[in-house]
Parts: C-alpha cells; sequence; structure tokens
C-alpha cells in the first residue's frame, strides 16, 4: 500500500513597485535603438541588440512565480522566472521543522523581529493574504519562511506532522 501524499499550488508574485516604470523604460530604450538604425546603421544595429537582450531578460525577471510541491515530508518551494526557467529555492523536511502557523499569530511573534532569524518571503506579497510562517533550525541556521500555501498543502502537512501546524 502506497501513503504518499503529493499536493502542488502555484502563486504569482505582486510585481515590484519599480516593474511597471523599468518596463517603459526598457521598451523605450528598444524603439530608440530601432530608430537610432535609421541614424547610423552599424552603432544603431549593436544598440538594438543590446537593447533587445536587455528587455527580454529584464521583462522575464519582473514575471515571478512560486510553485510549492508538497511530497510525503518534503516541501519544495520553486521560484520561476518569465513562466520559463525554474529555480529550487527552499527544500524543507516537515519532519524537522518546528513550528508552522498563519503569519499574525502570536506563535510566530519572537521570530518575526528576532534578528539572528533569517527571513525568506515566498509569498505573493499581496495585501490580505493569507501567509503562513514555517519556523527551520538546522545547518543552515534560524529561517522563517513566508508561504501562501493551499488548503490542499495545509492538510497534507497536517497528515504528515500534526503538532507542528497551527491552523
Amino acid at each position: 500500500m502506497n501513503h504518499d501524499v503529493y499536493a502542488e499550488w502555484l502563486v504569482k508574485r505582486k510585481p515590484a513597485p519599480y516593474a511597471i516604470p523599468l518596463k517603459v523604460l526598457m521598451i523605450t530604450f528598444l524603439v530608440s535603438s530601432f530608430l537610432f538604425i535609421l541614424l547610423v546603421p552599424s552603432i544603431g544595429c549593436l544598440l538594438f541588440l543590446i537593447a533587445f537582450a536587455v528587455a527580454y531578460f529584464g521583462f522575464r525577471r519582473l514575471d515571478v512565480e512560486y510553485e510549492y510541491i508538497f511530497v510525503t515530508t518534503e516541501l519544495s518551494i520553486d521560484r520561476i522566472l518569465g513562466r520559463q526557467k525554474r529555480k529550487r529555492m527552499a527544500l524543507i523536511d516537515v519532519n524537522q521543522m518546528e513550528l508552522m502557523a498563519p503569519m499574525e499569530s502570536h506563535e510566530l511573534s519572537g521570530f518575526r523581529g528576532n534578528p539572528d532569524v533569517k527571513k525568506l518571503d515566498f509569498s505573493s506579497g499581496m495585501p490580505g493574504a493569507k501567509t503562513y510562517g514555517i519556523y527551520c533550525t538546522g545547518e543552515g541556521g534560524k529561517r522563517l519562511y513566508t508561504v501562501e500555501p493551499s488548503e490542499q498543502i495545509l492538510k497534507a502537512i497536517r497528515l504528515a506532522v500534526p503538532r507542528k501546524i497551527i491552523l
């Protein structure tokens, strides 16, 4: 009999406040470099290629999503840039986690203000979002992860470690 539990959830990160002006600047640079081709073709082509590369990679870096995958006892958090490039940001063994609770709860108040605890935010950043804090200690030091899990992931974690999660 297989007792593996699997759940996944994708959260789109709120755009940074500088994202729209930066996108406008990249588009302006791209259009102006294209028009510069008409004046000085040799330099204009090089400038256009540089502007195109900056715009292509810049737009991808500004589109951020986080994917949470829970399998049996591990929560994997991946950052996805431009819906193409994936990077593992954290792998949390829930058996070694100290506590998981809503970020506003008093259970996490001692960790939120502690300068010795490294804080990592993997949530959408939207106001009013239901975020949870995962406090872990280990070889990487003390860490407080901010996540925005689905109900399915919360249930799966609760099945794995019922005493370490506070809903």
